[in-house]
Formats: structure tokens, C-alpha cells, sequence
């Protein structure tokens, strides 16, 4: 400090204004430095929630098409079948277990893959 004192007014100004300027502007970048993080994670917290939206209606809409599309394969299954489908009290032997008896009109379905082979077959399908 007794240093400074000797050094001439003007260098004393001098090296006091630059250390003022220095600390003004270590200031200045670290709240400004601070504000842009704040900002910039808002922003991308906002980004996010837009993209959440978004992701969140496609999946929606992919739902009520999958829905959609399950009720009219299912239509065209149930017309496309030679009779009504009825399931009896009946049970009987269908692999392992005894199972009721389902008919498609007067056809018993238990068991019984001719059907479903050849609508395999129509539709091109490999068995799932």
C-alpha cells in the first residue's frame, strides 16, 4: 500500500479505476453468465414440455387409429364368417384341456384349423 502512495496522482487514478473496471466487469459477466443459464434452461424446459405435447398427441392419435383400424378388421372378420358364433356350455377336449364348445353356424371351431389354415392362406400371412 505505501507503494501506491508514493507512485504519482495520475498512476494511483490510473491502477484504482482499472481495478474498479475489472471487478465492474467480473460482476457484470458472472450475473450475466448466471441469467443466460437460467434463460437457457427455461427455454429448453419449455422445448421439452412442447416436444412432451407433441410426442403425447401422436401417440394419442396413433391409439384411437390402432382402435380404429381394430374395429373394422374385427367387423370384416365377424361378416366374413360362414355362420353366427356361439359359444355352448358343453366343454370338449381342445389340446391339453376341455374348453366350452364355439361354433361358427353349424361348424365346430375346437380344434379345428381348416378354417383359420385357409384364411392364413388368403391373406398371406405367416402364422403369428
Amino acid at each position: 500500500m505505501n507503494k501506491l502512495r508514493q507512485m504519482p496522482i495520475g498512476r494511483q487514478i490510473f491502477i484504482v479505476t482499472l481495478v474498479l473496471c475489472a471487478l465492474v466487469f467480473a460482476t457484470l459477466i458472472t450475473v450475466v453468465s448466471r441469467n443466460m443459464e437460467r434463460t437457457a434452461a427455461t427455454v429448453a424446459e419449455q422445448d421439452l414440455q412442447s416436444q412432451l405435447k407433441i410426442v403425447a398427441e401422436l401417440m394419442e392419435y396413433a391409439y384411437r387409429q390402432g382402435i380404429n383400424r381394430v374395429k373394422r378388421n374385427s367387423a370384416e372378420f365377424i361378416t366374413s364368417l360362414p355362420g353366427k358364433v356361439t359359444v355352448e356350455a358343453k366343454t370338449i377336449q381342445t389340446g391339453p384341456t376341455e374348453l366350452p364348445i364355439v361354433k361358427v353356424g353349424d361348424e365346430v371351431m375346437n380344434g379345428n384349423t381348416r378354417w383359420t389354415n385357409s384364411r392364413r392362406a388368403r391373406a398371406s400371412t405367416p402364422p403369428s
